[in-house]
């Protein structure tokens, strides 16, 4: 398979039209997947943790949707990892989500950025992916990391070698370093960027 990357996430049109890709020939290779039917929960959370108890150093991750329950799956990654995630909407209440996080903080380094668009008051999601990585695999999982969604619709959850999906890492390090200022002139509309 052939896969198109940039060397640095592009910052703007004129760069994209300026800088060359770097081609590489890079095979997104699988290591394991499960098919999540409903009322799989339990099989779902098995096969999370056990993935994700093997994680190492640094994880990343854009998640679109989050709440308490997030947590619980966070808290399967070894404690001497440090977690860095990017959400787009929050379930539930924030107040509560923000002191559960704060909680979090004291056993591990975690840090959760929400991004979204702002049109007249009302927030909208700016992401729609749901993966988490670290320097050796990416597990992407077909639903909401949170125990209402994991086993209530089918979806797929698999894991891959993260050298294939560079450019999902770039993209993630783009967002993590923008500021709030350059993403709304990037996207021509109102874009908050918070830590919880």
């Amino acid at each position: 398979m052939l896969v198109v990357s940039y060397d640095q996430p592009v910052g703007t049109l004129r760069e994209l039209r300026l800088k060359a890709p770097a081609i590489a020939d890079l095979e997104k290779k699988l290591i394991a997947t499960l098919l999540v039917r409903p009322n799989m929960r339990s099989e779902a959370e098995e096969f999370l943790g056990k993935h994700f108890a093997e994680f190492s150093d640094k994880v990343c991750g854009i998640l679109t949707y989050i709440d308490e329950s997030t947590l619980g799956f966070l808290d399967k990654i070894p404690k001497d990892s440090t977690i860095r995630l990017l959400v787009s909407a929050i379930s539930g209440s924030s107040a509560t989500l923000v002191k559960e996080i704060d909680k979090q903080r004291q056993k591990r380094a975690l840090e959760i950025v929400q991004i979204t668009f702002a049109k007249d008051s009302v927030e909208r999601p700016l992401f729609h992916e749901r993966w988490m990585a670290d320097e050796k695999v990416l597990v992407e999982i077909g639903t909401d990391l949170k125990v209402s969604s994991i086993g209530a619709k089918q979806h797929t959850i698999s894991v891959y070698d993260v050298r294939g999906y560079r450019d999902r890492i770039d993209n993630f390090e783009w967002y993590w370093k923008s500021e709030e200022l350059s993403l709304s002139r990037y996207f021509g509309m109102r874009v908050l960027k918070r830590s919880l």
